[in-house]
This record gives structure tokens, C-alpha cells and sequence, in this order.
């Protein structure tokens, strides 16, 4: 079975439309450090040239997690129809 970051507990989406560069894995963390230019503690990542660099992002991003099967997948609890739960509630009353 293929595992959907939109379909896990653990996703995060900081941009409305879905823009991959605005999911995050929240089962994950990234090194801290200390920004040299500011000197502010921040999170480190590497870029695709090997060089470091510091940003505010506190996670993974999903597209660096999950390749399809990721082991930190927990599926969200489906939720209850709305209608549903208030036709229960409107049956009850009327039983009373």
C-alpha cells in the first residue's frame, strides 16, 4: 500500500493550495544550530550543491520523508458525517 502524506497525522501544510514546498512531516525535527550571520539558533539543512544553510523550518519537508512507504505513516481517524451524528441526535429526541 502506497502512504499519502494528506491521509497521515503527522502532515502539515502551511500554504493552502498544497505547494510541496509547504508540506511538512511533523514525525520529523531538523538539526539546530547557530546561524553565523545572525547568530539566532535555527534549523540547519543542506542544499542539492552540499552547502549548509539556516532556516526557520522546524520540519522535513513530506517529498524528503515519504518515497511512497513511510515508516512514521499513522492514518488519520475517518470523520463522522455531520448529517449523521445529527440524525442520531434528532432519532434520540424524538424517542424521548
Amino acid at each position: 500500500m502506497i502512504t499519502i502524506c494528506t491521509q497521515c497525522t503527522h502532515y502539515l501544510s502551511t500554504y493552502p493550495d498544497g505547494r510541496w514546498y509547504g508540506q511538512f512531516c511533523t514525525a520529523t525535527s531538523l538539526k539546530r544550530g547557530i546561524d553565523p550571520v545572525s547568530g539566532a539558533e535555527k534549523s540547519t539543512r543542506v542544499n542539492d550543491l552540499g552547502m549548509r544553510y539556516y532556516t526557520d523550518e522546524l520540519y522535513a519537508w513530506c517529498r524528503e520523508v515519504n518515497t511512497g512507504n513511510c515508516p512514521k505513516f499513522t492514518a488519520q481517524e475517518p470523520l463522522e458525517s455531520m448529517t449523521s451524528d445529527h440524525t442520531s441526535q434528532e432519532t434520540r429526541r424524538q424517542d424521548n
